[in-house]
C-alpha cells in the first residue's frame, strides 16, 4: 500500500504530535500533548495503513523586513520514522508544503533546521545567528552606567500575559528577521498555567522593570537547583537602562553559580556592559534557516539601504517558478523586481539569495566561498551596500 499525504484532522492530532515527537527521538507526557499550537489546515500527516509515519507542519508568520513586514509560512515537525526513511517521503512532504505556499501567496518561508545538511537541498540558506551565553556569578559586574530610577518586580503569569507582549513587539520591530507572536505562542512562551517546571528546574519566574508606571523590559527566566543556574528563557528591554537592571536582576540572585541564556541576538549590549567581558561564554550558532518561495515579490518587499539597480540569475530546484533572471532596482523608498533578458549581474541559488536577503551574509562572503559568480568585483559591492543592515537580523522565535 503507498504512502498517503493527508491534512490533519482534530482527531489524529495526538497521534500526530507523539509521531512527531518520536521521530526526533523523544517521548511526550500526555499532559502536555495539546500544548504546541498548530494549524490543522496547515499540518500535514503521512498515513500507512493508518498508522501516521510522517509529519510536517507550518506556523502563520509575519517576518521583519528592512521596510516594512513580510507574510512568511515557518515550517516545522518535520520526522519521519526510522522505519520509512529514504524512500523519499520527506522531499514529498517539503515539496507539497512549498506549494502550499506559492498558492497562498506567501514570497518566504523559514525554519530552524535539526541537521544542517538537510535543508540545502531545498533551497533554504542560514538567514540569522544567534549565541547561547554562560557567566560565573562572580565575573558579572557591570561598568558604571545609568540604571535610571526604575526597579525590578515580580509579577504574576497572568499580569505577565498583559504586560509583556507590548514590549516584546516594540522591542523587537526594529530588528528585521523577528516574528511577529501570536497569543497561542504566548502561552507557550509564559507557560501553561498548570505548568509544574520541568525536570530539575522551577516553574518560569516572570519580572517587569518598571520605569515610573510604565513596563520597559521583562525577563522569564527559571532555576536549576541541581547546579545551581539561572536559566534565562527570555529578555527585553525597550533601553538601555531596562536591560542593565533586568541583567543585574538576574545576576544578583541568591545561593546561585551560573547564569545562563540562550538564543540571544548577536551585538548585543550585554558584552559590553559587562567589566569582564571575557568570562562571558558565547558560543555561536545558526538560527533561522530563510527561502524565498516568490522571489520577485519578496525581493520587491524590502527597502534597500541605498540605490542600486541589479540582474540577479536564479537557478531553484524546489520552485521551478523562480527560474531565471530578475532586473532588481531597489532603494530607501521601494524596489520594483521583474523578469529580464539582461545580463546576469550575480549569478546564485535560492540557498545563497535566501542567507542574503536580510543582509546577515554580504554577497562578497557568499563569493568568496565559490557560491555566488559576480560579472565583477564593482556589482559585489553595488548588491552589498544595497543589502546592508545596521544591526545583524535575528529571529527571536523558535518554533
Amino acid at each position: 500500500m503507498s504512502i498517503e499525504l493527508r491534512q490533519l484532522t482534530a482527531d489524529d492530532y495526538p497521534a500526530w504530535i507523539r509521531a512527531k515527537v518520536s521521530g526526533f527521538g523523544f517521548s511526550i507526557p500526555e499532559s502536555q500533548i495539546r500544548r504546541t499550537p498548530v494549524e490543522l489546515d496547515r499540518s500535514l500527516a503521512a498515513y500507512d495503513s493508518g498508522r501516521i509515519v510522517g509529519t510536517i507542519n507550518v506556523h502563520s508568520f509575519r517576518m521583519r523586513i528592512p521596510g516594512g513586514w513580510l507574510p512568511m509560512g515557518a515550517l516545522a515537525g518535520v520526522t519521519v520514522q526510522p522505519t520509512h526513511r529514504r524512500r523519499g517521503l520527506m522531499t514529498r512532504m517539503m515539496n507539497r508544503q512549498l506549494r502550499d505556499m506559492h498558492e497562498r501567496g506567501e514570497p518566504a518561508t523559514g525554519l530552524y533546521a535539526s541537521e544542517s545538511i538537510i535543508y540545502g537541498r531545498f533551497g533554504y540558506g542560514m538567514a540569522t545567528f544567534h549565541e547561547s551565553w554562560a557567566i560565573d556569578r562572580l565575573r558579572t559586574q557591570l561598568i558604571p552606567g545609568d540604571s535610571g530610577a526604575g526597579r525590578v518586580d515580580f509579577v504574576s503569569r497572568s499580569e505577565a500575559s498583559d504586560l509583556f507582549p507590548r514590549v516584546h513587539e516594540e522591542s523587537l520591530s526594529r530588528r528585521v528577521g523577528t516574528v511577529h507572536r501570536r497569543a497561542a505562542r504566548w502561552e507557550l512562551a509564559l507557560g501553561d498555567p498548570q505548568d509544574q517546571g520541568c525536570r530539575d528546574a522551577t516553574r518560569l519566574i516572570h519580572a517587569a522593570y518598571r520605569d515610573g508606571s510604565s513596563v520597559e523590559g521583562y525577563v522569564i527566566y527559571r532555576i536549576r537547583p541541581r547546579d545551581l543556574t539561572v536559566a534565562v528563557e527570555e529578555l527585553c528591554g525597550l533601553n538601555s537602562r531596562a536591560q542593565r537592571a533586568l541583567w543585574q536582576f538576574c545576576f544578583g540572585v541568591d545561593l546561585i553559580t551560573t547564569i545562563q541564556a540562550r538564543h540571544r541576538p548577536l551585538q548585543d549590549s550585554l558584552l559590553w556592559m559587562l567589566a569582564d567581558p571575557r568570562h562571558l561564554k558565547r558560543s555561536p550558532c545558526d538560527s533561522l534557516w530563510l527561502r524565498l518561495v516568490d522571489a520577485p515579490a519578496a525581493l520587491s518587499a524590502r527597502r534597500y539601504a541605498s540605490s542600486g539597480r541589479l540582474v540577479l540569475e536564479l537557478e531553484d530546484a524546489s520552485c521551478p517558478w523562480n527560474r531565471g533572471r530578475f532586473e532588481l532596482e531597489g532603494g530607501p523608498d521601494g524596489a520594483t523586481c521583474r523578469p529580464t533578458t539582461g545580463q546576469p549581474d550575480l549569478e546564485l541559488t535560492a540557498n545563497e539569495l535566501g542567507a542574503a536577503y536580510l543582509g546577515g551574509v554580504s554577497f562578497r562572503t557568499l563569493s568568496r566561498a565559490g557560491r555566488v559568480h559576480a560579472r565583477n568585483s564593482k556589482k559585489l559591492s553595488e548588491a552589498d551596500a544595497m543589502f546592508r543592515v545596521d544591526v545583524p537580523p535575528w529571529c527571536s522565535e523558535h518554533f
